[in-house]
């Protein structure tokens, strides 16, 4: 009895055993594919390590690689800079060695002031009368004038109070009206201004301005006129001339 205990024990183990094989082979299986999974995953994240390291070594590789280009950049500025003055003393250094300052900067030559048109007329029409250049006094003359008939009674009756008004005749005059600098200017004749040496009339036209170091009445500055009607002008400045004592 008691063998036949023994081997009823052992068949049940043997049952046991056959039933339960399948289940350990498939579990084995299951297992070895968990394995097989756990190191992909591993190999995965080694990857992804690796990529995320490779990344940084980009990014900071870009950084070194910028920092450098900057400092490039900052020190051919500079150069430039530097050139660009370098150059621009050179230029002013050049310039100034060939062309001479003006004489004004120097002290040596002043400019003169700008010479007036009454200063003009007196110059140009003095010296014509001086050379006795009767063309000249043609080229510079627009017309001869005299003085109107309402002036002359005006002032010889001592009644006048408005300006001397002159008007415009033909074959001669007392006065000749030029034009010089947009302006009309009043210049005796050289017979008229020669009796100024000796008669200084107080016709609304010149004033006189008496001198020791001359013989002849001299123009020293025109009068000016103004055309208020045709062929009428009016004494709108007072001219000078130099009458000697």
């Amino acid at each position: 009895m008691a063998g036949l205990g023994f081997l009823s024990g052992v068949s049940s183990l043997a049952i046991i055993y056959w039933w339960l094989r399948p289940h350990r082979l498939d579990a084995r299986k299951r297992l070895r594919a968990l394995e097989s999974k756990l190191k992909d995953m591993e190999k995965y994240q080694l990857e992804i390590n690796t990529i995320k390291r490779g990344l940084v070594e980009r990014e900071a590789s870009t950084t070194q690689k910028l920092l450098s280009i900057n400092k490039q950049l900052a020190a051919s500025q500079a150069g430039f800079r530097e050139q660009l003055s370098k150059h621009d003393n050179l230029i002013s250094t050049v310039t100034a060695k060939l062309i001479p300052p003006e004489p004004s900067a120097l002290g040596l030559h002043p400019t003169p002031p700008p010479v007036s048109p009454a200063d003009e007329v007196t110059a140009d029409y003095s010296a014509a009368v001086q050379r006795n250049d009767r063309a000249t006094i043609r080229e510079l003359t627009v017309a001869g004038l005299n003085i109107t008939q309402e002036s002359e009674e005006a002032m010889t009756r001592g009644t006048s109070t408005s300006r001397t008004q002159l008007q415009v005749v033909t074959g001669g005059g007392s006065y000749l009206l030029i034009q010089r600098g947009g302006r009309h200017w009043l210049c005796p004749t050289a017979q008229t201004l020669e009796s100024f040496t000796t008669n200084k009339p107080q016709k609304g036209i010149y004033d006189y301005e008496e001198q020791t170091s001359i013989s002849f009445a001299e123009l020293k500055k025109p009068a000016e006129v103004m055309q208020v009607d045709e062929g009428i002008w009016e004494v709108i400045s007072k001219g000078i001339v130099l009458a000697p004592i």
